[in-house]
């Protein structure tokens, strides 16, 4: 019987992908012992994970394909919306920041296949989250739940990724919040901390008074994020 980890490579013919992997010498993205120590604190695993297989942007429509596994060649029906907005297929390239997918040797739900975990991570460093590009995000979520309910063995989570926690409560973030709330198909969405330079330099086209000016620039500089 296939694994998800296998299936999800099969789709993955991202030259990102490709490239990064051959110019640092990995087969494939192996997630650093510090992160996957945070991953198994946050979701209470004790054993040790296995078979981790880790890609970035990987698009929503070839995670759907891995976790229904349908036969090759066979066409399959799209359902209503799916030509239009949000649906499972949906021939988009939307896709997911990172996605950690990892097994374990404990708590099966059939006591013959191993307990997987898909983690499913969204991330910002310097730019702000955007309500509506993680709305969309979810909603494209609702849209796979039969694909996920297909895995009883699979543990779906959802992980956000900033230097500061966007579940927090401040001025700007409250209609993302909402949204966060607002979405219980999974259970909570979690936050770990990704570390950031604090004195990143930005390119900013200006007038000839170092004004910034997106309409009519003579002149350029750099400052400070």
């Amino acid at each position: 019987m296939s694994t998800l980890q296998s299936r999800l490579k099969l789709f993955n013919a991202k030259e990102r992908f490709a490239l990064v992997s051959h110019i640092l010498g990995n087969a494939h993205f192996e997630p650093a012992a510090d992160f996957m120590r945070n991953i198994k604190e946050l979701y209470g695993v004790s054993s040790a994970p296995y078979d981790i297989y880790g890609a970035m942007e990987y698009h929503l429509d070839w995670l759907y394909a891995a976790l229904l596994n349908p036969e090759v060649g066979a066409p399959i029906p799209l359902v209503i919306g799916e030509d239009g907005g949000y649906g499972p297929v949906t021939g988009s390239q939307e896709d997911i920041d990172f996605l950690v997918c990892f097994s374990l040797d404990e708590n099966s739900v059939d006591a013959v296949q191993p307990v997987t975990y898909l983690v499913l991570i969204e991330a910002k460093g310097v730019t702000n989250w955007e309500t509506p590009q993680l709305a969309s995000k979810l909603a494209r979520f609702r849209t796979m739940k039969a694909a996920f309910e297909a895995n009883p063995n699979v543990r779906t989570k959802l992980l956000l990724m900033s230097p500061t926690d966007p579940r927090l409560a401040n001025r700007q973030n409250e209609a993302l919040r909402q949204v966060i709330a607002d979405f219980e198909d999974f259970g909570s969405i979690d936050w770990l901390p990704i570390p950031m330079e604090a004195a990143y330099q930005k390119v900013v086209r200006c007038d000839a008074n170092g004004v910034p000016t997106k309409t009519a620039p003579t002149h350029w500089k750099v400052q400070l994020r």
